[in-house]
């Protein structure tokens, strides 16, 4: 089974089940560590603490989107998602708007030496027309980086979609979020809160 129809399959058997609903997203960072440490760790998850993966991709506007130029730079919230994914259409609001809080020019980041957050969507494989449609149809407004061969979400492992990661300013996968939890909007904020201030949510691991 090629990606696209195996993250197709994924989401329909989540969503069938509620695991990739509101009510059942999975969610980790280091409060997590002790449970995770007991059971099953899907591969996502295993992604904290490690070098955020590096890629760049077309962007939908037509420019270049590469991760490396912004780490040590910004905070990074990736979100793989397409148009089709209903859970994707619920959180994709909530983290454009709250993404938008943290979002800073670099005037103010030299004022106060706190980084700003740069939030990308990741589209898995849709045609630019579609992604067009559907921005039209949502009013919403954020970067979209085209991940046309699946290559970034390979590198994030990504098994079912929505997937937000964020990247913290020392480049590691800081926190993970599969599906849409019905307090991620909190989750999000808290999560960004610590990193804008200097700390880490999960501890940087070595080789």
């Amino acid at each position: 089974m090629n990606t696209s129809l195996r993250i197709a399959a994924v989401c329909a058997a989540v969503l069938a089940v509620g695991y990739c609903s509101q009510a059942q997203a999975q969610t980790a960072n280091e409060k997590d560590a002790g449970a995770l440490a007991s059971m099953y760790v899907p591969p996502p998850l295993r992604l904290l603490g490690q070098p955020a993966p590096q890629f760049t991709l077309d962007r939908l506007n037509g420019a270049k989107f590469d991760l490396a130029s912004h780490l040590g730079k910004n905070i990074v919230v990736l979100d793989f998602w397409a148009s089709w994914c209903p859970p994707c259409r619920v959180g994709l609001p909530i983290l454009t708007e709250v993404a938008a809080q943290y979002k800073k020019d670099p005037a103010k980041k030299k004022a106060d030496g706190k980084p700003g957050v740069v939030f990308y969507g990741v589209n898995l494989a849709e045609p630019t027309k579609t992604i067009q449609a559907f921005l039209e149809q949502s009013k919403l407004k954020f970067d979209i980086a085209l991940d046309k061969t699946y290559k970034a979400a390979r590198l994030y492992k990504v098994e079912g979609i929505p997937q937000t990661v964020i990247i913290g300013l020392d480049g590691t996968v800081q926190a993970v979020h599969i599906g849409v939890a019905p307090d991620l909007r909190e989750k999000l904020k808290k999560e960004l809160d610590t990193l804008v201030a200097g700390d880490l949510l999960v501890a940087k691991k070595t080789p």
